[in-house]
């Protein structure tokens, strides 16, 4: 790795000169302010040359180009600079997904056409996230994510040691996979979350048919959420064998009685309510749940603590109250690993009543559901 102090390269990769001449001109402004200079490729075998001559710190890369397409030069990186950061260009890209799997240490990518502040706040944090020695480089689940947004055609060999396993994805949609020991979704389920993977391609698809019938998206996230649950089934093994430390989980029973009451103080003035995990933003107790709601506000609540630590600031304290539009507001109640999300009609639940006699009430019964 670079010394923190040295200058920064930034390897941008795309086949429409005058695209890229517009953007090297409009970072290059920056680069002196902020410790980073560009380098430019046509395609992905330009691309592979610097990279095979010159130490680069991030690569931003479009995906159609002739001789080394962008998904090429993802596999050639993958399998030679697995430490590498790359963000993608595409014209494709789903704010839901990225949301949903991003703590996975997947993709970052920038939307064509290109919001320049967004692209320059984004190279940054990368930079920066670099020199406090995080390791973000781009993984298997990456490539399959990408490849479902631009929906493609390929078939990919994955290598991980002595594994071997075959995906076959037509038009951004996984249709097969096998390994030695497994096929169709088990073998998909398992492949996917390999790490430390090579990649090799095939420009179509080999396989006829559909073995699968599942939206890649939905294999990426149920297979990840599984590999986190036995991870941790391991891991909670592991620390009662040692004794290392007690598992902290709530009482349910408790939180849903805490819940009816919330219920009766502020009647119709309560639209929603739903208590979840930080870890995978899934409900353990609610009323009129709302799991797009949970899954945001595990993104908003991860990124300001984020935020306010980075800053110097102090954390968030005991509860955050957001005052939303048409009256409504939204009550968030953070608890180590869990959320306590309301949604209130503001008309019908008055200040006062919310803060001097609700709020407390569910402050307390979320400590007490809190047990070891």
């Amino acid at each position: 790795m670079l010394n923190s102090t040295a200058m920064k390269k930034v390897l941008i990769v795309d086949d429409e000169k005058m695209f890229l001449k517009t953007l090297c001109e409009g970072l290059s402004i920056h680069g002196k302010t902020y410790d980073f200079e560009i380098v430019t490729a046509n395609n992905g075998r330009q691309a592979i040359d610097i990279l095979n001559s010159t130490e680069v710190n991030l690569v931003i890369t479009d995906l159609r180009m002739p001789e080394i397409d962008g998904f090429k030069l993802i596999a050639y990186i993958s399998s030679k600079f697995k430490d590498l950061p790359v963000m993608v260009m595409t014209a494709y890209g789903s704010h839901n997904i990225e949301m949903e799997i991003r703590d996975k240490g997947i993709l970052h990518y920038v939307e064509k056409p290109i919001d320049f502040d967004d692209l320059l706040k984004k190279i940054l944090s990368e930079l920066k996230a670099e020199r406090r020695g995080r390791v973000k480089g781009m993984n298997l689940a990456t490539f399959l994510q990408i490849i479902g947004m631009e929906k493609i055609s390929y078939t990919l060999t994955v290598t991980r040691g002595k594994d071997i396993g075959h995906l076959y994805i037509k038009d951004g949609e996984l249709v097969h996979a096998e390994t030695k020991n497994k096929k169709e979704l088990e073998a998909a389920m398992d492949i996917v979350t390999w790490d430390g993977v090579t990649i090799d391609l095939i420009d179509n698809c080999t396989f006829k048919g559909n073995t699968i019938n599942m939206a890649l998206e939905n294999i990426l996230l149920q297979a990840f959420k599984d590999k986190d649950e036995k991870s941790q089934v391991n891991q909670n093994q592991i620390d009662e064998t040692k004794n290392i430390k007690e598992e902290v989980e709530m009482n349910v029973p408790k939180l849903n009685e805490a819940i009816e009451v919330m219920k009766s103080n502020l009647g119709p003035g309560l639209l929603s309510t739903d208590i979840f995990t930080l870890s995978d933003a899934q409900s353990i107790a609610g009323w009129n749940s709302n799991p797009t709601a949970c899954a945001l506000f595990t993104q908003i609540i991860t990124m300001m603590n984020t935020t306010l630590k980075e800053s110097g600031f102090p954390e968030l304290g005991k509860y955050l109250l957001l005052d939303l539009v048409d009256g409504k507001m939204v009550l968030i109640i953070p608890m180590d690993e869990y959320i306590w999300l309301v949604l209130l009609d503001g008309k019908k639940s008055p200040l006062g009543l919310l803060l001097n006699v609700v709020l407390p009430k569910a402050i307390e019964a979320f400590e007490e559901a809190l047990i070891g």
